[in-house]
């Protein structure tokens, strides 16, 4: 059987898009793929320099895959594609000591992954990746099982063609049940929902911009009729889909989440993808019971940044003006070094106070010496933050 060539886009376009775009579904891969693979990849193959210069090369790469199983479109024994390898051929720098082969990313010789492909827009006769970056999907033995149940639900979603709404977020909430899929669920409805957003805020800027003096251009015009007309896209519909009952049922999923906790590979308890989006599409309908639990996530550890986005949750359901300070505080503070000194020259810079910094300047030393790091003043002002949120929550509850 002759083995199928698939072309990656070129380098350069990869650059551009970097990660700027946000991660395909696999319901969006679904839609756009003719086909669905679980293949290894058995060798990968130099084929040529396809470029070079004083100090790299563009090295040409077949990587030849054996399939397994098809789960969407034409049955294959065998499928590969060409890529390319980038390679700095200039003096190297000093070594760097790898870390465990375990935590390497990308597929190796010998890896089982799950393929989505596509016919070529140009040439028909030629498949291509269904995506640039998320269509060959590396997952653990367990994971796989899981996502391959549902390929299997998605075949029969669409077996009469594109299916209705409701029955679209009735197939999300099966796979959001699932802490293995749960991301691909959850992640679907919280991008509908910003899609929403998104284009009511659009329609809002473009109607003031028509009411000011300056006017509208003539492509802003265009848009604001088709916002006008289409105030929700296919996207933003589905979030809209949702009844009361799932949604309580998403917050009850979201209620139930553990944390892995701390430990020697791990500085703060660690949140699985799929739990954190859960949380943050949850945190949108601005139920107070969620509020509890992401303050006690909070006092448990997380990782500042983490923790910051968790306090502007909050924040935004609470809508508590001393909750909020204390959040803006955090916000300017959280990417500081941990074991960093806070000194007067610091805390000048930052403008904290004497109460954040631990400094307290007086007429004997105008310059005194650092007492606090900024680790110190982080877990201030998460304790400060936790505290006021239960109080707002005591007093609600009254």
């Amino acid at each position: 059987m002759a083995v199928v060539s698939i072309l990656t886009a070129p380098l350069s376009t990869q650059a551009r898009r970097c990660e700027e775009e946000p991660p395909k579904t696999v319901l969006a891969l679904y839609r756009e793929s003719t086909e669905i693979h679980i293949a290894k990849l058995d060798r990968e193959v130099e084929t040529g320099i396809i470029e070079s210069g004083d100090d790299y090369q563009v090295v040409g790469i077949q990587r030849q895959f054996s399939i397994s199983s098809t789960l969407k479109g034409e049955t294959r024994k065998f499928i590969a594609f060409d890529d390319q390898e980038y390679r700095y051929t200039g003096q190297q720098p000093e070594p760097v000591e790898e870390g465990p082969e375990e935590h390497m990313v990308g597929t190796k010789v010998g890896d089982t992954v799950m393929l989505f492909v596509k016919r070529d827009e140009e040439n028909k006769d030629k498949l291509v990746l269904s995506h640039y970056r998320d269509a060959e999907k590396k997952l653990e033995a367990e994971q796989m099982s899981a996502y391959e149940k549902m390929i299997g639900s998605l075949n029969s979603l669409f077996a009469n063609g594109e299916p209705k709404d409701e029955a679209v977020v009735g197939w999300l909430m099966d796979v959001a049940r699932d802490p293995q899929t749960r991301w691909e669920g959850v992640f679907e409805l919280l991008t509908s929902i910003e899609s929403g957003e998104y284009r009511q805020q659009r329609l809002d800027y473009l109607k003031e911009r028509k009411a000011s003096a300056e006017g509208l251009e003539e492509w802003e015009a265009e848009e604001l009729k088709e916002l006008t007309a289409n105030p929700q896209d296919s996207s933003s519909k589905l979030a809209r889909t949702l009844t009361a009952a799932q949604k309580d049922e998403l917050l009850a999923l979201a209620l139930e989440i553990k944390a892995e906790p701390a430990g020697e590979d791990n500085e703060f308890p660690q949140m699985a993808e799929g739990d954190r989006v859960l949380i943050e599409l949850v945190s949108r309908w601005g139920d107070t019971r969620l509020v509890a639990k992401m303050a006690e996530q909070l006092r448990e550890g997380m990782e500042p940044y983490q923790a910051s986005q968790m306090m502007e949750k909050i924040v935004r359901i609470i809508d508590d003006a001393d909750a909020r300070k204390i959040a803006e505080r955090f916000s300017g503070v959280f990417y500081m070094d941990a074991d960093e000194a806070i000194t007067a020259e610091r805390a000048g810079e930052m403008e904290l106070t004497a109460e954040e910094s631990g400094i307290f300047p007086n007429a004997e030393n105008k310059n005194p010496a650092a007492v606090k790091n900024f680790g110190q003043l982080k877990n201030e002002l998460i304790g400060k933050f936790v505290s006021r949120v239960e109080v707002v929550l005591t007093s609600a509850a009254k």
